[in-house]
Parts: C-alpha cells; structure tokens; sequence
C-alpha cells in the first residue's frame, strides 16, 4: 500500500493542474512502466533542446553574493522569441550524430526514472541574447552545469515528440518545474579558442556538433548522480589548477568526467567518427577526404578523436625528446629549436623560465601537439614512448576516454546471450565469438561505408552496453575511472562472469596490462595487438583464472594506489598559481616548481615515472628536505590546502566557475 500511495503522488505530481500536455500523454506518465531496452536509436525518442535566458545585472549578482542566495533563476524562451543565433543553433540539433546524442540524454533520464516518460523532455540551453550576456562576460565558453542551485522560473515550455505504442507523436507541452525532474544546462558561448558565430556560420566543419555531443554527455553523467554525489564531485574536479585537455593529467575525477565526454566525441563525433553518425553522404565525403584540413584554431576536436581511437594517450606524451603527438616543424627564434631547449631542461640543472615559455608554445596549441606538422603513427608513438605511470593515467582524461571508446565499442558489456546470440559465428560460442566479433570491429574502422545490417549491428551492441555504462555509474555513484571499475567487476556489480572477462581483457587491452597487478608474464601478452592476436587463448585462460578466484579486479589495481598530495606554486613557465598532486607531476613540472633540476629532481622524476610516490603530505616535506627545500615544499602544501579549504564551500556559497563542467 505504501508502495502504491508513494507511486499515485509521483504520478499526480508529475502532472499537475497547471500542466498543459495532451490527456493521452498525462496518462502515459500516470501509468506503471520500467525503461524499456532500446537496440536501435530509432526507438528512442529525443528531448528537445529549448533556448533559456538568465536577466542577470552586476546589481544581481551583487545581491546573490550578499545575501548568499542559493539560486540563479532562468526563463525558457518561448519559440516565437528565439533570436537568429538561437534559430541557427536549434537546426544543428537535426544533424544525425546530435539527434543520437539527444536519443541518448534522453535514455539515460529514463533509466534513472525506471520510466519511459516520467522524465523531463527538454534540455535548456543558453547562448548568446541580451539577456545572457553576464555569463557571456564570465567567459564560460561552451560548458554543461548540473546543480540544484540553478533553478528554472516559469515553466518548461515547447514542441516535444514522445512515443505512443510504437508511432511518434508530436506536441505543445507546457510543463512546472515541480512536474518534472531537473534538467542540466548547457551554455554556447564564445571560447578563447574560436567564436561561436565562426561556428554557427559554418555547419560544414561540424565542430559545433562535437561540441555539443561533448557537453550532452556531461549533462547526463551529472544527471543520473544525486545532489551530494555531485557536490563531492565538483569539490574533486576541482582540486588541480594545470589545464584540461586529453594529454594532460590532473586529477582522477576531471579525467573521469571529461574523459567520458571526449570518448562520446570519438563515438558520435563528426570531425573523427566512422561508425554510425552521418548521412550516407556525409560518410562519403569524410572517408573520401581524410588529408581536409581543419583551420588550425580547431584542429585539437580531430586531433584529440583521432589519437583516443588510436589509443595514444596510455604514453607518456611530457617525454618530448622522444614522444610527441605531432611531426614539429616549428624553430624558435633563439640559437636552438625548441626540441634543443628541451632537452636542456630536462637534463641540465640550470632553469632558464624564458627559454621554457619559448619551448612549451605548444601549451597554447601550438607546435608540439597541435602543430603544423602532421600525426604522428601509432608504429612511430610505440618505438619511441614509454607507457605512462599507473598513477598518471587514471588522471588523464585522454586514456580515460580511449577506456570508454573500446569498453563501449568492443560490446564488453552486452549481456552474454545477446553477444552470442547476435555475433557467435558458426561453430564459435563464447569468448571466440567475442574475439572474433572484436576484430571485425576492428577491421571495420579502416572500411569506408558500413552495410546497413552492420550498423544495426552496431546501434545495438553499443546500446545494449550504453544502458549498463548508465547503470553501472548510477548505483556505484563513480566520480573515477577506479571506481567506476571496482564496482562493474565485482560480483555485485552489474555484469556476468563472461561480461567480466570480456571487460577486463578491454582494461587490459588499452592499458597494455601496465595497471595491473597480476603475474609479470601475463601482463607481457598485451604489448601490442600483435602479441594480443598470437597469445588470445592463453590470455582467456588468464583471465578466467582471476575471475575463479576472485581475483579480477588485479586488472586494473595500480590505478590511484596512493592518495592524491596536492600543492600550489607560482609557475615560472606560464605565469599561473598551478595546483596538482605531486604524485601524477612530470619531470617538467617539478622543475618548475622546485626552479631547478637538482639531481634530486631528477631522481625523483624517474621514480614518479616508475608510479612511485608519496603515501603523506608528511613523507613529501622529508623527501624535499634532503636537498634543502623543505621550507619550499610546505608552503606549498598549505598553500594547496587553503586553496582547496575554499572548495569546500560550494555548497553554502555561489561560485559559478567551480560549479560548470570545464569547457570542452
């Protein structure tokens, strides 16, 4: 009876008497129901994208700050007021690869409902009108925010389609904010990088379209969490100051949450996908045309989907003698080119900040990594890099998201009668299938125009693997990439045995066994995809073994093994207050904060290297005092401290930066 009183106040509060949507849709959401299991994008219908403005003055925020208001208000705008940016960006939305990344927000709602219709069906957006231009001042560029402290005033408002017995149906629906759930924001604003009018004016790039997919999956990443979850997770994202891109590291959380972004990009992402996300003739186009050039402002959304596919960021791409992303072409004005300077640095113990800031250009995409010169080959990156330390690559948000990419393409989390039932090959059952099901898939990215049965194939081993991603981050309520992992390959988690196995063997795979903590020689079999081929039955064996003993989870156990130890410095390199845990620091940055390249410097870079490094703030100071720099290192401990203490307040102050995903 409980059960049912509690089910009837759901149902009546989700339609209310202020609600305008037709009787029939009302009822629909009334009624008892469970998130259906889509296989194919065309059964999902999409929530649609609606424009918001915000009315904000000095004069407000001013007030907010004062009386330490917890709420920002903003209003949907009503169709026949939409300004022509907001009328240019809403025909993006049409663009196949964003109407599955809708399909997608809209799927996952369900699944946090366990409800096909008692979701919210619109995501509102802002971008640029009168109305919004404080927050164009802010400087948010395109950005996705998910928090309590954003509240809708007015009603959610706008044409929708939902699905009635299998036929579209479209409607005017006018809902309160206390009918429905919450929706995430997105925010389309002018970026350091480019524009947003170079972008709306110029669909045929389809950078927006990659931008949008991006800011999509942050907004239901955020949405299937509850409230407190969230707030530790913006605490966590938070507590690095270095930059966010896919080569660079900063901590476990940022790297989870972007990572899983960038790997919806490589997905879905028009600039580097080749899986299902355009028209028959923008297939064409793409594949016949691989040597466009992108303008150079934009080229890092190609690079970065390019390089996770190919699985470049499990390198340690900060040993610029020998392992760089990018052919470097560009000389300096000094006596040296930069790969000159940079070997100084990294072996001399002398610190020249002016002949750095010349050499590290590439931070501001430039040279190195988003040069001139052209990719680097996956043959050329596996001769000459090292693979990354266990500690660094949990907070890379570039190896993060090539773990997503292969988690969901390689169909490691189908469930295994369905994997068997759709891809067994004659005579073959279980892990062969499997095997075989992954190199057809890999063989199929260097083909040009997938058959029409191979992308249904397709849509629906990636949905059937979408819903238990979903799943799997709701109820563990994972913020990293190790959380996320302890809880799907555990016996309580959300998979089988089989599924288990298949999924470690994709941990293995991208990580080239180099987080994993089981016997030497079976962490060797996955040196390369040529080892992996010659060695697939003793590595099921392998794997099947720790699943018997429970023992799984040894697959990825070097990831995060020593807590985070934060500090802050002034960087002499780029004139930043940088923050970053010590234990995940390259050579380069140790330089930097300590200013020199004392052998203990370099001592200590090579065992950072290893994945060895701090277990205590307390065994930092001891390790810095024996070259004298004890002082130093305690100051930048407190310094860290206080810096994060400010973190803290989110939730008892407003702080807009803190509280948006990181742009891009």
């Amino acid at each position: 009876m409980k059960f049912l009183a509690s089910t009837l106040l759901i149902a009546l509060t989700l339609t209310s008497c202020k609600d305008q949507a037709p009787d029939r849709l009302k009822d629909l959401m009334k009624k008892d129901g469970s998130a259906p299991v889509y296989k194919s994008f065309s059964e999902i219908t999409p929530v649609n994208p609606v424009p918001a403005k915000f009315n904000l003055s000095i004069g407000r925020l001013l007030v907010m700050a004062l009386l330490k208001k917890q709420s920002m208000k903003y209003e949907i705008v009503p169709a026949s007021e939409y300004n022509e940016t907001e009328k240019k960006v809403m025909k993006f939305y049409h663009h196949p690869g964003l109407l599955k990344s809708l399909s997608l927000l809209s799927y996952a709602r369900q699944i946090k409902a366990d409800h096909p219709y008692r979701i919210n069906p619109f995501v509102p957006f802002a971008t640029r009108r009168s109305e919004n231009a404080m927050i164009e001042q802010m400087g948010v560029g395109p950005a996705a925010v998910v928090s309590d402290l954003f509240q809708l005033k007015g009603q959610y408002q706008g044409m929708i389609t939902y699905r009635d017995q299998g036929v579209d149906q479209k409607a005017e629906v006018s809902f309160s904010p206390k009918s429905l759930p919450m929706s995430g924001l997105m925010f389309l604003m002018d970026h350091q990088v480019f524009s947003l009018d170079e972008l709306v004016n110029n669909p045929e790039l389809n950078v927006l379209q990659d931008v949008i997919i991006h800011e999509f999956t942050h907004i239901w990443n955020n949405e299937i969490l509850d409230e407190e979850t969230r707030n530790i997770q913006t605490i966590e994202n938070n507590k690095t100051e270095v930059g966010h891109d896919t080569q660079i590291v900063s901590n476990s959380y940022l790297a989870f949450s972007e990572g899983l972004a960038e790997s919806f990009e490589a997905l879905y992402g028009t600039a580097a996908s080749k899986i299902m996300n355009m028209t028959d003739r923008e297939r064409e186009v793409f594949f016949g045309n691989f040597t466009a050039n992108i303008s150079k402002s934009l080229e890092f959304l190609a690079n970065r989907q390019t390089y996770v596919r190919r699985n470049s960021y499990v390198y340690n791409l900060y040993d610029f003698k020998d392992c760089t992303l990018r052919a470097v072409d560009a000389v300096d004005s000094s006596d040296a080119g930069p790969a000159k300077a940079l070997e100084r640095l990294l072996t001399e113990e002398r610190f020249d900040a002016e002949a750095a800031k010349k050499a590290l250009a590439w931070l501001n995409f430039d040279d190195r990594f988003y040069g001139d010169g052209g990719r680097v080959s996956t043959t050329t990156l596996k001769n000459n890099c090292k693979v990354d330390s266990p500690l660094r690559l949990s907070a890379k948000e570039g190896f993060v998201a090539t773990m997503m990419y292969n988690i969901l393409y390689s169909g490691s989390l189908v469930d295994s009668v369905e994997l068997e039932q759709e891809f067994a090959f004659k005579g073959q059952k279980g892990w062969k299938a499997f095997a075989r099901w992954n190199a057809g898939a890999e063989n199929y990215q260097a083909r040009s125009i997938a058959s029409d049965e191979r992308q249904a194939r397709n849509e629906k081993i990636f949905l059937l693997g979408f819903r238990k991603l979903v799943e799997g981050i709701m109820v563990s309520k994972a913020g990293t990439l190790k959380q996320l992992l302890s809880y799907m390959l555990s016996s309580d988690g959300n998979l089988d045995a089989n599924q288990r196995v298949r999924l470690a063997y994709q941990v293995m795979k991208v990580s080239l066994g180099s987080i994993s903590s089981a016997d030497k020689s079976f962490n060797s079999y996955f040196a390369s995809p040529a080892v992996i081929r010659d060695n697939l039955k003793s590595i099921y064996a392998g794997l099947e073994n720790l699943e018997n003993e429970g023992r799984i989870d040894a697959v990825f156990s070097k990831l995060d093994s020593l807590p985070p130890v934060y500090v802050s410095f002034k960087s002499q390199i780029d004139d930043s207050q940088k923050r970053l845990n010590i234990n995940v620091a390259h050579h380069i940055d140790l330089i930097d904060m300590f200013g020199g390249n004392h052998h203990r410097v370099k001592q200590l870079a090579q065992r950072l290297d290893r994945g060895e490094g701090f277990e205590s703030a307390d065994d930092f100071v001891a390790f810095a005092a024996t070259f004298d720099k004890e002082e130093l290192a305690r100051s930048m401990l407190e310094q860290a401290d206080k810096e994060i203490g400010g973190l803290n307040q989110l939730e008892k102050k407003f702080r807009f930066k803190d509280l948006i995903n990181h742009s891009l």
